[in-house]
């Protein structure tokens, strides 16, 4: 399995909150995301963005987030794997400071130390410490770019990639 850990507010839309106080999805970074999972039909998605909090809090299930996702127009049906675990749950949550992203790197390897699967990419606007390659870490003012688009498709399908698919 290839996996694509993928954050929601930062990466899809600009952080920037819409009248309601809410951050809208910007139609272009989910164009763009789009554009990832059309050129790697193979790649599963994990949701490790805080609105999989609704699914750990029990206030959605996890087909319940993918039906949301796809009425914001993100191609996902059926390519959810899950859901990285619950900050309550991370051993470095809460952080001891501001730019303290242990926990966000404890539940990603959490997952792939329990999931393997062959190959994994993190999509994430935070610099998250220890995942190397893995991290296409996206302006968080700016949202998913066609140059981060590029870069994530490239390392989805890198010969690494491949060798697993």
């Amino acid at each position: 399995m290839i996996v694509l850990f993928l954050d929601i507010d930062g990466v899809l839309n600009n952080d920037q909150p819409v009248s309601n106080g809410h951050c809208a999805m910007d139609a272009c970074c989910v164009k763009r995301l789009n554009k990832i999972l059309r050129s790697v039909q193979e790649v599963q998605l994990v949701i490790s963005s805080d609105w999989r909090e609704w699914v750990c809090e029990r206030h959605m299930t996890l087909k319940g987030l993918e039906k949301l996702l796809l009425t914001h127009g993100i191609d996902c049906e059926d390519r959810i794997a899950g859901i990285t675990l619950s900050d309550k749950k991370t051993p470095h949550y809460p952080p001891e400071s501001d730019d303290d992203y242990r926990y966000r790197s404890e539940q990603v390897t959490d997952w792939v130390a329990t999931r393997k699967p062959e190959y994994y990419i993190v999509l994430d606007d935070l610099p998250i410490p220890g995942l190397g390659q893995h991290l296409v870490q996206i302006t968080g003012g700016r949202g998913l770019t066609d140059a981060d688009v590029e870069r994530a498709v490239q390392l989805l399908n890198s010969p690494q990639a491949r060798r697993s698919a």
